[in-house]
């Protein structure tokens, strides 16, 4: 039997067949990645445990201006609320500002 199999391996044609493929899982508008300033305003990193209850009640779109990035409010309910804006505008457009855009989860079973 003839295998039907094709490899590519012009970076440009695997670019497109990627965006083919992942295209219909994203908003017309774009992905954003969304990103915090530094955390309370000194730590570059933090664990986070989110709590039991439903999305809706810890994570919220707040309420912007026309033209005004959105900002996204995680609020935890056990430390100060974390405020993620959508990476290109999260800590100044300037070279040396500090963006976190992955905070690690606690395990299930913790505290």
């Amino acid at each position: 039997m003839a295998s039907r199999v094709q490899i590519y391996t012009d970076p440009l044609q695997h670019a497109l067949i990627a965006s083919l493929v992942v295209a219909p899982l994203v908003r017309p508008a774009g992905p954003l990645v969304f990103a915090t300033d530094l955390i309370d305003g000194f730590k570059t990193s933090e664990t986070v445990k989110l709590p039991e209850e439903p999305q809706a009640g810890w994570l919220t779109l707040l309420p912007r201006e026309e033209g005004e990035p959105p900002v996204l409010r995680l609020d935890p309910g056990y430390r100060t609320p974390l405020r993620f804006t959508p990476y290109f505008s999260t800590g100044g457009r300037h070279d040396g500002a500090w963006r976190l855009t992955w905070l690690p989860l606690a395990p299930e079973n913790s505290l």
